[in-house]
């Protein structure tokens, strides 16, 4: 499975190389941090807080492809989950998360 990013063009915008990312983030070697950028594996969360310490960008910036399709995914799930709760007694509990989601439904439409 591909995992797209935009770790490579924030690296290559700045004219850093991956051996310099290698040294500021400590790593031991560039193979890991070369199969991130080209997306044959997900960055781990230390690598992508790096990336977002090392050129100031949010780290959903970093990842806009992947982000843009969980999104899609989760706004596709919120319909069935809200007539799951809808079926359920409701209480307090059922209530404040049927209003969650909601909210969520409307921000993500929002996007």
């Amino acid at each position: 499975m591909k995992h797209t990013n935009n770790l490579r063009l924030y690296r290559r915008q700045s004219y850093l190389t991956q051996p310099d990312i290698a040294f500021l983030l400590e790593l031991n070697e560039i193979t890991g941090l070369s199969r991130c950028e080209k997306g044959e594996r997900p960055p781990s969360l230390e690598l992508a807080l790096g990336y977002h310490v090392l050129f100031g960008k949010p780290v959903h910036s970093l990842f806009t492809p992947k982000i843009s399709a969980l999104q899609q995914s989760v706004k596709d799930r919120i319909e069935p989950l809200l007539g799951i709760l809808y079926t359920k007694e409701q209480t307090s509990r059922v209530r404040h998360r049927v209003e969650y989601l909601k909210l969520l439904l409307k921000r993500l439409s929002e996007v």
